[in-house]
């Protein structure tokens, strides 16, 4: 037969999280030792705390288990935000993925929230002979993001000199849209009544205990109002209340301003219940909401401490994993004679998630991340419950992707990813060994395959295009740009980004040409080609050159009309054929000679000799008269020159050059006559 102090004592942790069902049973265990818990919050403020969580261990113990617990409060119009935290020098990162419940809904009159529960296993940073640990949390804002509030300490310490204390958690499964929250706790190890049997509460936003507070009811007994910020924490509005005890060898004790007794008032959230009780397993709670017109109070986990008649046992259990997408995970639990297994704190939901829910190795096939418990009985109906949480990651997702082009015959492309799940990735492109930064350089143009696998092996796989872009620009300039012809026309290359080049004049092709002899008249087109790496990556500049027929003539000044067959005739000469009417006078103004006449390179105009029929005075018939040698001296002359064959000219009179309106041209001169 069990003495009094070979009986167990059973400390049950209800952590509350408020959905659709009242409570989720979330840790049960068994072990020779005991428990101290306290807290810290800063209500609706969202200053920074750098801060002690003061807690009382004893320094001959082991740590057994530590959770640091906070909830999160979430704009249901905000996506999810995680925060960097820090525990007794220890960084911790805030997220779903430490958050053990689904969500639940609170609400006051401004905001309606959606808060999960964040447990945190601490049980690494926590030491026996430490009683006080800094937690440092950034200040927080509730614009466009998640708020952290309310971080409370339970630490469970095993000691063989101890007696048995047997441990259960349970989650908060309802919403905090009511005045009342109505929770029943049904205590799988019986309770011995010789021992303290305690009650303890983690709330927050309680303001006072005139219309803000809540009244604590157990067993349709009343035991008090809470609402007001514990001790230290005064200038802080609505942040309370919370226990601070610790509990062992069947006897509670209170700390800060908690006190062992049988009643909860203000910020005193903790009180002996064994009055209360009957002696049975169930323990009916019911919160109810002083305003029910300020609905916000919340109520973040409870504590209950008995000794029952259980031994401890030991058990085992798969531990918290991250998974994939469609990634199968066989389960297990040892050490009982029979397993239940809940999801969520639901049969129902397990069944949907598991092969089977009273196994020792189910095998979970869920799609979304789950709380799993699994409550191990032993031979004597006694019972554990163990929490396992599964992650289900989703597929690493491309959020914002940026995308720098290549250099056309180049591959200097860039790719900046951004993925919508945090962490650590993996990048392999077009199946090369892969590279853990998300900056993908030196692309080519095309089609890429991209592979991205995550910490967990979660993988996804993606096709994207890196587009090229044209740097050169081929560009020249000439001089002149127009003339007859034959023109010779000077080029000067203006291309930028390029290295390569080629000229086309028409259709004939030049590898260089810095100048160029136009030789007929004509419309050219003169194009460059321009590239740096790949002809393939040409660009091309296009210009256009007019080239004129040449006319021409020249006029002589002097001819020797001495018949020795040089020089003889006065004359001009002509690039084309022409018709030329002209007069010759003498130094007196008298006509010597007239005519029109046609042709092509030299035209003979005057042989030097005057008719007759221009002597002064004339003769009276000069049709019979002869014609006489001109003397020699200076004689003038009008020309008119007019085309007798089409010429390419321009028509334009300002481009400076000769035109066909110019015609017939108009020329005066004088001619030295010599003999």
């Amino acid at each position: 037969m069990q003495t009094f102090l070979q009986k167990v004592i059973n400390i049950t942790f209800l952590f509350l999280t408020i959905s659709l069902k009242s409570q989720i049973l979330f840790y049960n265990d068994l072990y020779k030792g005991g428990i101290t818990g306290s807290g810290v919050s800063l209500g609706n403020s969202n200053d920074a705390i750098y801060d002690m969580i003061k807690v009382n261990l004893n320094n001959a113990s082991f740590i057994r288990k530590a959770f640091l617990i906070c909830y999160k409060r979430t704009n249901p119009f905000y996506k999810d935000t995680s925060i960097n935290i820090k525990f007794n020098n220890t960084n911790y990162v805030l997220s779903n993925q430490n958050s053990v419940s689904e969500y639940f809904i609170s609400t006051s009159p401004n905001y309606i929230n959606n808060s999960k529960i964040i447990v945190l296993d601490v049980t690494e940073n926590v030491n026996s002979n430490q009683n006080n640990y800094l937690i440092e949390i950034p200040s927080q804002s509730y614009e466009n993001k998640s708020v952290y509030k309310c971080f409370y300490l339970y630490v469970l310490y095993e000691n063989a000199n101890f007696n048995l204390i047997n441990i259960g958690i349970y989650l908060n499964n309802n919403d905090l849209i009511s005045k009342n929250s109505n929770y029943n706790f049904f205590l799988e190890n019986p309770i011995n009544s010789n021992s303290d049997v305690s009650l303890s509460l983690q709330t927050d936003i309680l303001w006072d205990v005139i219309s803000d507070g809540t009244n604590i009811i157990i067993n349709n007994n009343n035991i008090g109002v809470i609402g007001e910020s514990d001790i230290g924490y005064e200038i802080y509005t609505g942040a309370g209340a919370k226990s601070s005890f610790y509990y062992e060898n069947n006897s509670l004790f209170g700390l800060e301003d908690d006190t062992a007794d049988d009643l909860m008032y203000k910020s005193d959230a903790l009180a002996l219940i064994n009055n209360y009780l009957n002696f049975n397993n169930n323990i009916d709670l019911r919160l109810e909401t002083q305003n029910l017109n300020n609905v916000f109070n919340n109520y973040i986990s409870f504590s209950v401490v008995y000794t029952s008649k259980c031994e401890s046992f030991s058990s085992s259990k798969t531990t918290d994993t991250t998974l994939c997408p469609s990634s199968p995970l066989p389960l297990f639990a040892s050490g009982g004679q029979s397993y239940t297994w809940l999801a969520d704190g639901s049969v129902t939901k397990a069944a949907e998630v598991l092969s089977c829910t009273n196994c020792p190795n189910p095998v979970f096939t869920g799609d979304k991340s789950t709380l799993l418990t699994v409550q191990i009985w032993n031979n004597d109906s006694c019972s554990v419950v163990r929490p396992i949480k599964i992650n289900v990651r989703p597929k690493p997702q491309l959020k914002n992707t940026t995308f720098t082009p290549t250099d056309c015959g180049t591959s200097n492309g860039k790719a900046v990813l951004e993925l919508t799940n945090q962490g650590v990735n993996s990048f392999s492109l077009d199946g090369n060994t892969p590279q853990y930064t998300p900056v993908l350089e030196n692309l080519s143009k095309g089609q890429h395959f991209l592979h991205i696998e995550d910490e967990y092996g979660c993988v996804a796989d993606t096709f994207f295009n890196i587009n090229d872009t044209l740097r050169t620009n081929a560009k020249f300039s000439f001089n002149p740009n127009s003339g007859y012809s034959p023109l010779e026309v000077n080029f000067l290359q203006q291309s930028t980004y390029a290295a390569n080049y080629q000229w086309k004049i028409n259709e004939n092709l030049f590898t260089d040409l810095s100048s160029f002899t136009f030789d007929s008249s004509g419309l050219y087109n003169v194009t460059l080609y321009a590239w740096q790496f790949d002809e393939s990556c040409i660009d091309s500049f296009s210009l256009k050159i007019k080239v004129y027929d040449n006319f021409s003539f020249s006029i002589p000044n002097i001819f020797t009309p001495n018949s020795d067959n040089k020089n003889d005739v006065f004359g001009i000469n002509v690039s084309n054929e022409v018709e030329i009417t002209y007069e010759i006078y003498n130094r007196w103004g008298n006509l010597v000679a007239q005519g029109t006449k046609t042709g092509k390179g030299f035209v003979a105009l005057w042989d030097g000799t005057s008719h007759k029929m221009f002597s002064n005075p004339p003769p009276q018939s000069p049709s019979k008269g002869g014609s006489q040698i001109a003397n020699e001296g200076t004689y003038f002359y009008t020309l008119s020159i007019e085309l007798k064959e089409e010429l390419s000219l321009p028509e334009n009179p300002s481009s400076g050059l000769l035109t066909k309106n110019d015609f017939p041209i108009k020329e005066k001169g004088w001619v030295q006559v010599v003999r």
